[in-house]
């Protein structure tokens, strides 16, 4: 786990195995059929920029692919740890063949790659982003807190930006495709119910509000501080700490001597590795 935080070249960096049967080039590269090259399932990214992909594809043809793609051997086969951007661009440049570096993985250390190497990408929109720290949080156990430090951001970004993951899928998707900013979403997360943050979604694409727009609108019909039900700082500080050990969303309803505690799982997997960990708590 320690070597998450030291980046993708880090986590590249191995002795050399009898796995690694290709011929190589300088520094380890080699030329092999684009048709060879299977994409990584673990790819957390699903959304790749159109414009983008064909600038990229254009600088291919002219000059080549100068990062090599890291790979691991599958039988007769290449399977892709990092790249498929330039992969895909490779393909839109009718390139027949591409540079690779060979490298031995088990599974974990190639769902950490894909995620490194995606979460480092300034163009990731906020539920890739979002999805990439869950799955840290879920198939690697690490804090928030570890995340954070690993990746050079604060705790609350990690924690605010899976919180995203919590808003009606509608608004999940408004994220995804760019017709709200990250800003908007925030200011959306502020509202307690569903059908509060669905409503505000509908009125921010209606008045096409800009986020500083948005939380003006927001401050100016919001229910008066006096009226509003302030929640127990105990309980909000135990949430945070549940939060915490089990890198989830954690709500607590307390009422008296009653209530609910409350864990969020957003995938099969999620679910999976929650209960064992409630399990072994």
């Amino acid at each position: 786990m320690a070597t998450l935080g030291r980046g993708l070249d880090a986590l590249l960096i191995r002795k050399k195995t009898s796995s690694d049967t290709a011929p190589t080039g300088n520094g380890g590269v080699t030329e092999v059929p684009i048709t060879s090259i299977d994409v990584n399932p673990h790819q957390p990214r699903r959304d790749f920029d159109e414009e983008s992909l064909e600038s990229l594809a254009d600088s291919i043809a002219q000059h080549g692919i100068l990062q090599p793609l890291v790979v691991t051997k599958q039988g007769e086969r290449y399977e892709l740890i990092a790249g498929e951007r330039r992969l895909r661009a490779a393909q839109r440049a009718g390139l027949t063949t591409v540079p690779i570096v060979i490298r031995s993985a088990d599974e974990n250390t190639k769902v950490a790659l894909a995620l490194i190497e995606n979460i480092q990408r300034v163009d990731l929109n906020p539920i890739e982003l979002a999805v990439a720290y869950q799955r840290l949080l879920g198939e690697f156990q690490m804090t928030h807190a570890e995340i954070g430090k690993r990746l050079g951001k604060s705790r609350p970004v990690i924690s605010n930006t899976i919180r995203f993951l919590s808003l009606p899928q509608a608004i999940q998707d408004a994220l995804r495709d760019g017709r709200i900013t990250e800003v908007i979403g925030r200011t959306i997360l502020s509202l307690s119910t569903e059908n509060e943050r669905l409503a505000f979604f509908e009125r921010v694409l209606e008045k096409k509000f800009s986020g500083r727009e948005a939380q003006r609108d927001l401050d100016r019909t919001a229910v008066r501080p006096h009226s509003r039900k302030v929640r127990d700082t105990a309980l909000l500080a135990k949430e945070e700490d549940l939060r915490e050990r089990f890198g989830t969303k954690v709500t607590i309803n307390k009422v008296g001597q009653h209530g609910t505690v409350s864990l969020a799982f957003y995938s099969e997997d999620e679910y999976r590795t929650l209960v064992q960990r409630l399990m072994e708590a």
